[in-house]
Protein backbone atom coordinates (compact mmCIF):
# COMPACT_ATOMS: atom_id res chain seq x y z
CA UNK A 1 0.00 0.00 0.00
CA UNK A 2 1.42 3.88 -1.16
CA UNK A 3 1.87 5.80 2.22
CA UNK A 4 0.00 9.18 1.03
CA UNK A 5 2.34 12.04 0.75
CA UNK A 6 1.92 15.24 2.67
CA UNK A 7 1.63 18.16 1.25
CA UNK A 8 4.05 20.85 2.84
CA UNK A 9 2.20 23.32 5.08
CA UNK A 10 -0.73 20.72 5.47
CA UNK A 11 0.13 19.36 8.44
CA UNK A 12 -3.10 19.04 10.68
CA UNK A 13 -0.82 19.53 13.96
CA UNK A 14 -1.15 23.49 12.52
CA UNK A 15 0.95 24.08 10.00
CA UNK A 16 3.31 27.17 10.07
CA UNK A 17 1.41 29.93 8.51
CA UNK A 18 -1.67 29.26 10.25
CA UNK A 19 0.03 29.00 13.89
CA UNK A 20 1.56 32.13 12.52
CA UNK A 21 -2.05 33.97 11.82
CA UNK A 22 -3.59 32.33 14.55
CA UNK A 23 -0.83 33.41 16.93
CA UNK A 24 -1.35 37.61 15.35
CA UNK A 25 -5.12 37.37 15.89
CA UNK A 26 -4.71 36.06 19.27
CA UNK A 27 -2.43 39.16 19.83
CA UNK A 28 -4.47 41.55 18.16
CA UNK A 29 -7.45 39.98 20.42
CA UNK A 30 -5.87 40.61 23.42
CA UNK A 31 -4.67 43.94 22.21
CA UNK A 32 -8.39 44.87 21.69
CA UNK A 33 -9.44 43.47 24.68
CA UNK A 34 -6.94 45.29 26.89
CA UNK A 35 -8.08 48.39 25.16
CA UNK A 36 -11.71 48.01 25.47
CA UNK A 37 -10.99 47.38 29.25
CA UNK A 38 -9.11 50.32 29.26
CA UNK A 39 -12.08 52.61 27.46
CA UNK A 40 -14.66 50.72 30.01
CA UNK A 41 -13.06 52.11 33.02
CA UNK A 42 -12.43 55.33 31.47
CA UNK A 43 -16.10 55.72 30.97
CA UNK A 44 -17.70 54.49 33.81
CA UNK A 45 -15.12 56.62 36.32
CA UNK A 46 -16.23 59.46 33.74
CA UNK A 47 -19.76 59.05 33.88
CA UNK A 48 -19.36 58.47 37.73
CA UNK A 49 -17.43 61.58 38.01
CA UNK A 50 -20.38 63.39 36.05
CA UNK A 51 -23.07 61.92 37.98
CA UNK A 52 -21.70 62.91 41.47
CA UNK A 53 -21.47 66.46 40.20
CA UNK A 54 -25.18 66.00 39.40
CA UNK A 55 -26.05 64.39 42.55
CA UNK A 56 -24.15 67.12 44.42
CA UNK A 57 -26.18 70.10 43.19
CA UNK A 58 -29.56 68.41 43.29
CA UNK A 59 -28.71 68.01 47.18
CA UNK A 60 -27.42 71.51 47.28
CA UNK A 61 -30.82 72.47 45.68
CA UNK A 62 -33.69 70.06 47.58
CA UNK A 63 -34.14 69.39 51.46
CA UNK A 64 -34.43 65.98 52.59
CA UNK A 65 -37.99 66.02 52.48
CA UNK A 66 -37.58 66.50 48.60
CA UNK A 67 -35.00 64.26 48.28
CA UNK A 68 -36.37 61.55 49.65
CA UNK A 69 -39.95 61.76 47.10
CA UNK A 70 -38.01 61.92 44.17
CA UNK A 71 -37.73 59.02 41.96
CA UNK A 72 -35.18 60.33 39.67
CA UNK A 73 -32.68 61.27 42.66
CA UNK A 74 -33.34 58.00 44.43
CA UNK A 75 -32.36 56.47 40.65
CA UNK A 76 -29.42 58.13 40.23
CA UNK A 77 -28.29 57.54 43.77
CA UNK A 78 -28.30 53.43 43.18
CA UNK A 79 -26.92 54.51 39.26
CA UNK A 80 -24.13 55.96 41.19
CA UNK A 81 -23.47 53.61 43.59
CA UNK A 82 -23.54 50.38 40.64
CA UNK A 83 -20.80 52.55 38.62
CA UNK A 84 -18.76 52.60 41.69
CA UNK A 85 -19.38 49.20 42.20
CA UNK A 86 -18.45 48.07 38.63
CA UNK A 87 -15.06 50.10 38.47
CA UNK A 88 -13.94 48.48 41.62
CA UNK A 89 -14.68 45.17 40.21
CA UNK A 90 -13.07 45.51 37.23
CA UNK A 91 -9.88 46.70 39.36
CA UNK A 92 -10.20 44.14 41.74
CA UNK A 93 -10.24 41.19 38.50
CA UNK A 94 -7.39 43.12 36.89
CA UNK A 95 -5.12 43.14 40.26
CA UNK A 96 -5.91 39.58 40.75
Amino acid sequence: MAKKQQVAGSNPALPTKTKKRKDMTKQYSEKRTEDGVRMLLQTLIRNYEDVGVIIEEFEATHDEHERDRSRRYDALIAGHYALKGAIEEINNRLNK
